[in-house]
């Protein structure tokens, strides 16, 4: 198990990462609020994007956007 307070954007060779002390809920909008933005600026994903899904394990201690069928415009990450 690698739980280490801290979360790493899951895309291979990428060096985005998030302090994640705690869980509260307050904290994780924080992470997919600063993610999302990532995404946008170094993976191509659309600011208008509501179709994009981002999964997080814990376990790995990593957050990965997947790509909609819909979203067409976001790079495969």
């Amino acid at each position: 198990m690698k739980v280490t307070g801290h979360i790493c954007c899951g895309t291979a060779d990428c060096d985005w990462g998030f302090a994640l002390p705690d869980t509260s809920e307050t904290r994780m909008n924080k992470c997919y609020a600063e993610f999302r933005q990532h995404c946008i600026e170094r993976h191509g994903l659309g600011e208008a994007d509501e179709e994009a899904e981002m999964f997080l394990d814990l376990m790995e201690g990593t957050l990965t956007l997947i790509k909609s069928s819909r979203a067409g415009a976001i790079k495969n990450v």
